[in-house]
């Protein structure tokens, strides 16, 4: 056990808020077109918007700028959205970036192409731990819904896409159990 602690160490390191910026969005010169972000204070009001979109699956992934492994794993959950387009599967993101970096996190969306609709809860870092108590602090972190907002699946850290392809058809199909995941 005591072998891993260097690991775990890195690992936090490098999602921390003090971790370097390896890609920051004012260094591309990207101009921001506003992308649509809502913000939420709660899970409650998380969910009631994704409800009201009315998607089949919805997949929600917590990041910050500040979150190397988020910026990773950014590239593969858009590419997923895109082939996803148009079968009620949808990806949307929550940001939990501190308030005053608001623009940072428009410009980062905007780099990478979001068009859709995001979520921000400024200076809420346990938004996610409002899902399950146990991912208070953790990023990336991505849940997987259903048309009623109901937690199916949950993936804690960088997530592949073969892994969001098995949770999300798991959620269509009625064969996953957020239970067994946790």
């Amino acid at each position: 056990m005591l072998k891993y602690i260097p690991l775990l160490a890195l690992a936090l390191a490098a999602c921390g808020p003090d971790a370097p910026d390896r890609a920051t969005p004012e260094a591309s010169g990207v101009e921001t077109t506003g992308s649509p972000l809502i913000e939420v204070e709660n899970a409650t009001q998380l969910v009631d918007h994704v409800i009201e979109e009315g998607n089949e699956v919805t997949v929600l992934n917590f990041w910050a700028t500040w979150c190397a492994p988020c910026r990773i794993e950014f590239p593969d959950l858009m590419a997923y959205d895109a082939e996803m387009e148009g079968e009620g599967v949808e990806v949307r993101f929550v940001s939990v970036d501190d308030a005053e970096v608001m623009d940072k996190v428009r410009r980062f969306l905007d780099e990478q192409g979001v068009t859709e609709r995001s979520y921000v809860s400024p200076d809420n870092t346990t938004l996610a731990g409002e899902f399950n108590p146990r991912f208070a602090a953790s990023l990336p972190y991505t849940l997987v819904m259903d048309s009623e907002g109901i937690v199916r699946g949950a993936h804690m850290g960088v997530i592949s896409p073969e892994r969001i392809t098995e949770l999300v058809a798991g959620v269509r199909d009625g064969t996953i159990d957020i239970t067994t995941q946790l």
